[in-house]
């Protein structure tokens, strides 16, 4: 889980940034920045996405709803 923004680097002159979760982005920096002292960034993530319930009739279907939050990495 992450706290604080992160900016990792391919290169060493730093030419080259590396994007791979929520926090090493430019936003999670300049939302951060805009806060008190201590205080956490958590952005929450939402989303949808029809499912069929029903495999041999294809009537029966579900709009799930997934919730997360952008602190948690991607491998988890």
């Amino acid at each position: 889980m992450a706290y604080v923004p992160e900016r990792a680097n391919a290169d060493a002159k730093g030419e080259n940034r590396i994007y791979d979760e929520m926090w090493t982005g430019d936003w999670w920096w300049e939302t951060q920045g805009k806060l008190a002292e201590g205080a956490v960034v958590a952005p929450v993530i939402l989303l949808s996405d029809k499912t069929l319930l029903s495999v041999f009739r294809r009537d029966k279907k579900a709009w799930p709803v997934y919730l997360t939050i952008g602190n948690i990495s991607k491998d988890v």
